[in-house]
């Protein structure tokens, strides 16, 4: 079991920065230490096409996360996190709003060809409302964004 880096003292703000910074580093155990180990993830738990894309869906626990990230990277080769806003709810509420750049495997997964930086990279706003246990440990996640522009972004790219 990792070590958790959250505590009372630590703000939320903090944590969520650390999980999106420890996120795209590809720095799982840093990213799971801030999570409960039965907290749920619930990526755009309101969406009717879901079943198209793998990211989708409801994400239980530590394997559940594990899961998550795998489809995530199995679908994109490099991601960029700039978070906009972090907005205190109230108890122990925050909501996230955020852009992830993102590129889109294709040739097998090797982008071979698009080795540039920039080079077909997509955006996209977020929207991610984070529940915190009173130790500051994260025992659940909400999180929204454009299921049929990612679908579209998929598709041409021949993933979906």
């Amino acid at each position: 079991m990792s070590k958790r880096l959250s505590t009372p003292t630590r703000s939320h703000k903090d944590t969520v920065t650390d999980i999106y910074d420890a996120f795209e580093k590809g720095d799982l155990p840093r990213l799971l230490s801030h999570l409960h180990p039965s907290h749920t993830l619930s990526v755009n738990p309101l969406s009717a096409s879901n079943a198209s894309l793998p990211m989708c869906g409801t994400f239980d626990g530590h394997a559940g996360f594990t899961e998550f990230a795998t489809a995530v990277n199995a679908v994109f080769d490099k991601q960029h996190f700039t978070v906009k806003a972090l907005t205190e709810l109230g108890g122990n509420r925050m909501l996230a709003e955020w852009e992830c750049e993102f590129r889109p495997r294709v040739d097998g997964g090797t982008n071979r060809g698009r080795e540039e930086d920039g080079e077909g990279m997509e955006r996209m706003d977020m929207l991610d409302v984070w529940e915190f246990d009173g130790s500051g440990i994260v025992v659940g996640v909400r999180e929204w964004w454009d299921t049929m522009f990612l679908e579209g972004v998929l598709r041409r790219a021949g993933l979906a």
